[in-house]
């Protein structure tokens, strides 16, 4: 008769475990989230894009170049899955894709690019000092090699993350090249769902 009684004291226990347990994200951590630097830059249509402005949505962070061969187009393409995979959600979910080569990517040609892929994704662009300034704020580098080619058929060399900030502005994870469509789904709905 004791043993019975004992189940209903287990049951509880187990489901206040369950609702303290905390969630996994599926990229790296930033353990006590701070507020993600700030930035404002140009988007495409030539407005201000300032990233404190959006609190209250999730953005999603990517940097990279229209004439990029392989990582840019492979990691846009695996943003506008994990849009898709947001269904209504993606509504509340920003994807601001900065320039490393502000010099072929004018206004014009990052909404042509972008617009491939999904037209609510913003390009922003800036004076090189204002770039420099996020890049060195997000850790990213950026090398370009050749660029005096008379066709400007110049390479890019950047670092190919992606980052997360929550409708708090506090930034959350980052994702190296090669993160899928799921994982980024996942952890958007995740802090899209925090109080």
């Amino acid at each position: 008769m004791r043993r019975y009684a004992l189940v209903p004291g287990l049951l509880l226990w187990a489901g206040l475990f369950a609702a303290c347990s905390t969630y996994t994200f599926k990229g790296a951590v930033y353990q006590r989230p701070a507020p993600a630097p700030d930035f404002a830059l140009s988007d495409t249509q030539g407005h201000n894009f300032r990233l404190s402005d959006h609190r209250g949505e999730a953005v999603l962070i990517g940097f990279g170049y229209t004439s990029c061969p392989d990582v840019c187009p492979l990691t846009l393409a695996i943003v506008k899955q994990t849009f898709a995979a947001l269904g209504d959600r993606a509504g509340r979910v920003r994807f601001a894709f900065i320039t490393v080569d502000p010099g072929r990517d004018t206004p014009d040609v990052l909404q042509a690019y972008l617009a491939r892929f999904d037209p609510a994704f913003v390009g922003l662009t800036g004076d090189p000092a204002a770039l420099a300034g996020v890049f060195s704020a997000y850790g990213i580098t950026v090398e370009i090699e050749n660029r005096a080619t008379p066709d400007l058929s110049y390479a890019v060399d950047h670092t190919a993350r992606l980052y997360l900030v929550d409708p708090a502005g506090r930034l959350r994870a980052q994702y190296p090249f090669g993160v899928t469509a799921d994982d980024l789904r996942q952890d958007i709905e995740h802090v899209l769902s925090e109080k």
